[in-house]
């Protein structure tokens, strides 16, 4: 939406899925260039999910324009992520569209047949919303359509999530070391399995096996994180 602001990295952990992170890209045009930058270290190898905000006050003309722009844009940044990467579309001003007493079906059919457009992105669903209740019918749409998507996309022998997982391990447990050995990782790894520093549970993540290691490590290197 145009009207959203903000490039907001959003660090959050589950118990289930260890951590997740939400980037809230700003919607006015003059910041769309730093979108793919961002977007290129954030997309790891498995597919992620796109909120796609319209203004449903908008015209049919400017709605269908503003889904295909983000549609290509979202389909070139993804080229080579496993999976299809997912959307689901939030039309926002639903209340104002209700008050002014417009039809939302001319909308809704622009929205729906621009979203399946792309056969290389799964449209996950479209949700009109009132925005001025947290706790609407809209929103628990919109949280039940999140969960299937997230649960579509998830990996489980996902180098690529232990990767960035990694990533988080050195940033947290060696910020003054100039060096770090496979070694030095596996001791950090291995005192997590046993409950100790505040790296616990990490194994769930990071594995142990030097091959395997030194496998993230080098898929780190590849994407530009470290030099290896």
């Amino acid at each position: 939406d145009e009207r959203t602001a903000g490039v907001i990295p959003h660090d959050f952990k589950s118990k289930k899925y260890g951590r997740v992170t939400l980037y809230d890209l700003a919607g006015q045009r003059e910041f769309y260039g730093s979108h793919s930058a961002l977007l290129q270290n954030a997309i790891q190898a498995s597919a992620p999910v796109f909120l796609l905000v319209v203004d449903l006050c908008d015209t049919c003309k400017e709605i269908e324009s503003n889904i295909l722009y983000w549609l290509a844009f979202i389909e070139n940044q993804c080229t080579c992520v496993r999976g299809k990467p997912h959307v689901i579309v939030v039309g926002s001003h639903l209340d104002v569209l209700n008050h002014k007493g417009e039809d939302l079906s001319p909308k809704e059919k622009v929205i729906m047949e621009a979203s399946h457009q792309s056969t290389s992105i799964e449209f996950a669903g479209f949700v009109p919303m009132d925005c001025q209740y947290s706790g609407s019918n809209a929103m628990a749409k919109l949280q039940k359509c999140l969960k299937a998507s997230c649960d579509s996309v998830r990996v489980v022998d996902c180098i690529s999530f232990n990767a960035h997982c990694f990533l988080v391990l050195l940033l947290d447990s060696f910020q003054k070391t100039a060096a770090v050995q496979v070694q030095d990782v596996r001791r950090v790894v291995t005192a997590s399995e046993h409950g100790m520093g505040s790296n616990s549970k990490l194994s769930e993540y990071v594995p142990v096996n030097p091959v395997a290691l030194n496998n993230i490590c080098t898929e780190l290197n590849d994407r530009g994180h470290i030099l290896f």
